[in-house]
Formats: structure tokens, C-alpha cells, sequence
């Protein structure tokens, strides 16, 4: 019985009506083969294929008898400094932040939208900007502000 080294690149369902799938390699080689044995295959790794052959109209087809994997996928990432401890977050330096009330990212993008269409309506220019930015978090807080706030009163009792 033939054998080939394959490196998987893709694996493919059967099409409509069809019984077997296919293994790609990374060379453009193709193999047939039921799901039930697709599943047990993975791009990237390299596989001791055994196949039978079959004509149909025309056509060779390389059909799976058996398989062993001989080679896991390569990673060209890097190694992780430090373990990833799940429900942990432990900076490695102290960050410094001002203490001033981070604004909702709802109203931040409000304000954003509004300034920068002052800015294009050209009643805002760069002097006046900080101005215009306090104006407009006002307007928020007077306005679809008090609906947000509203929400996390109700969502606390």
C-alpha cells in the first residue's frame, strides 16, 4: 500500500451529498476520507498517511486507510513572560492616574461628536476647545446623562 508524509493545510467537509471529505496538504496534495477520520486531523501537523487509490471517470483519487501523526505544528510565537493565573491582574508597575470622574464611554463619544462638529462648523476653534468640552459634558449630565444615572440607581436596588 502507498504511503506519503502530508502536512495538513486544510481539512474540507463533504460537499452535498457526498460521503467523504478531504485533506489538503501544504503541497497540494489530496486525500480522501470519511468525517469520522477528517475530525481526527489538524492543520499544521504532519502526518504517516497509507492510501489506496481509485479511478472514477477519469480521475485518481488517494483514499485514507490509515494515518499516524509524526510531527506537531510549529509555533513561531514567543513564550509568555508570566503564566496566565485566571481571575488575577497584577500590573508590573504602578500607574499614575489623575483623579478626575472618567466620563462613560456614552458620554465621551457624545461629546467627541459634538465638538468635533463645532469644530468643523468652525464655532469651536483651539482656543476655546476646553471650553466647549466642559459645555458639552454639561449637556450630557443635564440631559441623556440623568437617563444613565437613572439605570444604575434602579440596577442597585
Amino acid at each position: 500500500m502507498p504511503t506519503m508524509t502530508l502536512t495538513v493545510a486544510r481539512i474540507d467537509p463533504p460537499k452535498p451529498n457526498g460521503k467523504k471529505g478531504t485533506i489538503v496538504g501544504t503541497d497540494g496534495q489530496v486525500i480522501y476520507a470519511y468525517p469520522d477520520k477528517t475530525t481526527q486531523f489538524a492543520p499544521g501537523r504532519t502526518y504517516q498517511i497509507e492510501y489506496s487509490t481509485s479511478d472514477w471517470k477519469g480521475k485518481t483519487f488517494n483514499n485514507l486507510e490509515s494515518f499516524v501523526q509524526i510531527a506537531a505544528p510549529v509555533t513561531t510565537s514567543a513564550p509568555r513572560a508570566e503564566p496566565f493565573v485566571s481571575g488575577t491582574y497584577r500590573p508590573t508597575e504602578t500607574i499614575s492616574a489623575p483623579t478626575v470622574t472618567t466620563p462613560s464611554v456614552d458620554e465621551r463619544i457624545f461629546v467627541q461628536g459634538m465638538v468635533q462638529n463645532f469644530i468643523r462648523s468652525g464655532e469651536v476653534t483651539l482656543d476655546n476647545v476646553e471650553t466647549a468640552v466642559t459645555k458639552m459634558r454639561g449637556v450630557w449630565k443635564r440631559t441623556l446623562g440623568r437617563a444613565a444615572i437613572q439605570q444604575q440607581m434602579e440596577a442597585a436596588e
